[in-house]
């Protein structure tokens, strides 16, 4: 979906700040349009042992978004990490 190490928009609350790194200086500032897609993503990182992102993707709409890829949410992601 992505053309480059970090797409945009990332949300933060507009605080006159900029999201800035060694790939990207922008403002922080960015608003969602409909027909955008964005990916949600979470990590936990675990030094010498695993870092496992959990991550879903939406496309934004009208009325607010929806899944791109239904995913079965009801139990708690488990890894085994002990192999």
């Amino acid at each position: 979906m992505g053309l480059e190490v970090r797409d945009y928009p990332i949300l933060v609350a507009d605080n006159g700040a900029r999201i800035f790194d060694d790939c990207v200086d922008v403002s922080s500032d960015l608003s969602l349009e409909a027909d955008m897609v964005i990916n949600l993503e979470a990590m936990v990182f675990m030094p010498g042992v695993a870092s496992p992102h959990i991550e879903q993707s939406f496309l934004v709409t009208a009325e607010g978004s929806r899944p791109l890829v239904l995913q079965d949410r009801t139990e708690p992601l488990q890894p085994n990490l002990l192999k």
